[in-house]
């Protein structure tokens, strides 16, 4: 069984959804701990709910912030005791270094065993708050991604990408609604089909964006 970390800043959505799906037997998969890096954020309150471990480690203190590489240190230094596959940003408002994210990088395969999802069809409406990226820039079709973590903002070979129509009375809470349901279902669907192994990276050499493949495309390649 796959052994996870779930990074979280917010209220936990997609956490919850992972907890659920694992607690159902949708899942194959154990959460070993939740690291939340945002004070007062909800996503604590779900691992207790679950039984899970939970690190809130803050990005600042009451006197100053950490820097990126500090918060780091201590975030491996409250795993150091904890053996686990994969880590999962579900809704993790910090970006990970190119150092950090190297420490978890599967050899074999060439990428990082970190994974996001993100409210965008990625490339389009990288960064924070994508929903409303999209609403204001007149689309009429915004989306969810999943992705391997890379070094930069919101890159990474991509695993998954759902459409969602944007509508003509949309509001950013009507469209969030309608996206936070897709990215639940599509975030456990999807961490099942990497956990299970059968994939690979297509087009790293060349592509502008790598993708993953699975199943029966693995076994033409």
């Amino acid at each position: 069984m796959t052994s996870i970390v779930v990074f979280a800043s917010g209220v936990g959505s997609n956490f919850r959804a992972i907890c659920e799906a694992i607690r159902e037997k949708k899942l194959a998969a154990r959460v070993e701990a939740l690291v939340c890096n945002l004070p007062g954020a909800g996503a604590p309150s779900v691992a207790k709910e679950f039984g899970i471990r939970c690190f809130e480690i803050p990005e600042r203190t009451p006197d100053r912030k950490w820097l990126r590489a500090e918060h780091e240190g201590l975030i491996l230094g409250a795993l150091s005791e904890i053996r686990f596959d994969w880590i999962v940003l579900a809704g993790y408002m910090r970006l990970l270094s190119s150092g950090f994210v190297k420490r978890f990088t599967d050899a074999e395969r060439g990428c990082a065993r970190i994974v996001n999802i993100h409210p965008s069809l990625l490339p389009a409406f990288s960064g924070v708050a994508g929903y409303a990226q999209a609403l204001h820039y007149g689309a009429k079709v915004t989306g969810v991604t999943v992705h391997l973590v890379g070094d930069g903002l919101d890159d990474g070979p991509i695993v998954a990408q759902r459409a969602i129509e944007i509508r003509d009375d949309d509001t950013i809470e009507t469209l969030m609604e309608r996206g936070l349901a897709v990215e639940h279902g599509l975030y456990v669907e999807t961490l099942g089909k990497l956990f299970a192994g059968a994939w690979r990276i297509e087009g790293a050499e060349h592509a502008r964006r790598p993708r993953i493949v699975f199943g029966a495309e693995v076994a033409r390649g």
